[in-house]
């Protein structure tokens, strides 16, 4: 449970985090993501790497990385990657991100296919 509180403080003042520091959050979320109990800390980590970090080349190769993960952390993932395909500056990534998004439509897990609806509905409301 510690790390949804961490991860709190960190976003919640996330622009006071030196740029060059921000490949270092990266590389950490990327470690710490599959190791997280805590559901929370799936959901800020992936708001992280989804809004706050999206355009950083390697946020959608950890997005789709925790995509592949098992159990809850595949929802929170898919959540992310909702982020990047609104958030995204580059229009590659924001197709991909997307396009991705649409192909867990009927995924057999239903939190996965909840996120991935709820993801392209507000893709859809702007």
């Amino acid at each position: 449970q510690g790390a949804s509180h961490c991860l709190q403080v960190i976003q919640s003042d996330f622009s006071s985090i030196p740029v060059e520091s921000r490949d270092v959050l990266l590389d950490t979320l990327d470690r710490a993501y599959p190791l997280f109990s805590d559901p929370l800390a799936c959901f800020i980590a992936s708001e992280i790497v989804g809004e706050y970090l999206v355009d950083n080349a390697r946020a959608l190769p950890i997005i789709k990385r925790w995509v592949s993960l098992t159990g809850p952390h595949r929802a929170y993932a898919i959540f992310g990657l909702g982020l990047i395909a609104r958030h995204s500056e580059n229009p590659a990534i924001k197709v991909e991100a997307r396009t991705l998004l649409g192909s867990f439509l009927h995924d057999e897990n239903d939190d996965v296919r909840v996120e991935a609806a709820a993801g392209l509905a507000r893709l859809s409301a702007g």
